[in-house]
C-alpha cells in the first residue's frame, strides 16, 4: 500500500485553504476602508475646527482681518474651501480673498462619499457661532456623516456641529 494522498483529499484541503484565504481577504479590506473612513472624517472634522478657530480669533493666516464670518463651502468629493466674508446690513454678501485654504482636498477618499448636510455653511467672528452660508444664525446644528461609497453602515464616521459652533463627534 503506498502513501500517497486521493485526488478527493487533495480537493478537499485545496478547497479549504482557498475558503481561509478568501475569509482572511475580505477581513483586510473591511479593516482598511474602515481605517479609510476614520481617517478621511478625522481630518475634514480638523479642517472645519481650524476654520472655526480662524473665525473665533478674527486672525486669517493672510490677507483682510476686517470680516464678520468665515464661510466653509464641502465639495462631494471631499474637497474643502474656507473664506473670509462679510455681511452687510442689507444682507449682501463679500467673500474676501484670498481664501485660508481652496479646495484642501481630504487625503484618501476615492470611493468615500458625505452625507446630506448644507455643503457651504460658516462661523461668526468672535464666538464661533454656526452660521449659513450668508452668515445669518443658524437655529440648529448641523451632522456631518463620512462613509464609504459601498454604503457599509459600519464604515462611517458622524460629527455634529451644534448651533454654537461647537463640533463633537458621535459614536
Amino acid at each position: 500500500m503506498k502513501n500517497a494522498f486521493t485526488l478527493v483529499e487533495m480537493i478537499v484541503v485545496v478547497s479549504i485553504v482557498l475558503l481561509l484565504a478568501g475569509i482572511g481577504v475580505a477581513t483586510i479590506n473591511k479593516f482598511n476602508s474602515g481605517r479609510k473612513v476614520e481617517t478621511a472624517g478625522s481630518e475634514l472634522m480638523t479642517q472645519i475646527k481650524l476654520a472655526r478657530d480662524m473665525a473665533i480669533t478674527s486672525q486669517p493666516p493672510v490677507g483682510n482681518s476686517a470680516f464678520n464670518f468665515v464661510r466653509v463651502m464641502i465639495a462631494t468629493d471631499l474637497s474643502m474651501t474656507a473664506t473670509a466674508a462679510t455681511r452687510d446690513i442689507n444682507g449682501n454678501v463679500t467673500a474676501l480673498q484670498p481664501d485660508y485654504f481652496t479646495n484642501k482636498k481630504i487625503s484618501g477618499v476615492n470611493g468615500l462619499s458625505i452625507g446630506s448636510l448644507p455643503k457651504s455653511f460658516g462661523f461668526w467672528v468672535g464666538n464661533g457661532r454656526l452660521v449659513d452660508a450668508s452668515g445669518v444664525p443658524l437655529n440648529s446644528g448641523i451632522g456631518v456623516t463620512v462613509m464609504s461609497g459601498a454604503g457599509d453602515t459600519d464604515d462611517k464616521k458622524y460629527f455634529f456641529i451644534d448651533k454654537s459652533g461647537l463640533i463633537n463627534e458621535k459614536q
